[in-house]
């Protein structure tokens, strides 16, 4: 086993970094979202609704069922974060009810799924004002 995994290319590096980037970035833009929502609603212990949120899953179900009237609008960053979260997670839970019970073919299925959720979030939250101009103008 070992040996095998001495002889892995740079390809299943680069991958296996890939997905390791991807999966984490989800993770924190899910803790910043939560944080911020949670914030937004008048929580007494945003954070802790955060670290709740990303080390306990039922939680953030829990969090989505009963989390109150929002004072403020979402800001950009926060509904980009609330994408990008949603696309890992449907991306992983995508990726084990259609492949074969092998951790690695997990993640060879929710790979692709990433990059594309990438493109469609970055498409959803691009700037629609032709470069940073004054629309109204």
């Amino acid at each position: 086993m070992t040996v095998a995994l001495l002889q892995l290319g740079i390809t299943e590096y680069a991958l296996f970094g890939f997905v390791l980037l991807g999966w984490l970035v989800g993770v924190a833009g899910l803790a910043y979202w939560v944080v911020t929502d949670a914030a937004s609603r008048g929580r007494r212990s945003p954070w802790f609704d955060g670290v709740l949120a990303v080390g306990f899953p039922p939680y953030l179900l829990a969090y989505l069922f009963w989390r109150g009237e929002r004072t403020t609008p979402p800001t950009r960053r926060e509904l980009v974060a609330r994408d990008w979260a949603g696309v890992v997670i449907a991306a992983f839970v995508i990726g084990a009810v259609f492949s074969p019970p092998d951790p690695l073919a997990q993640v060879l299925w929710a790979t692709p799924m990433m990059f594309v959720g990438a493109l469609l979030v970055g498409y959803r939250h691009r700037d629609r004002t032709g470069g940073g101009e004054d629309p109204t103008a």
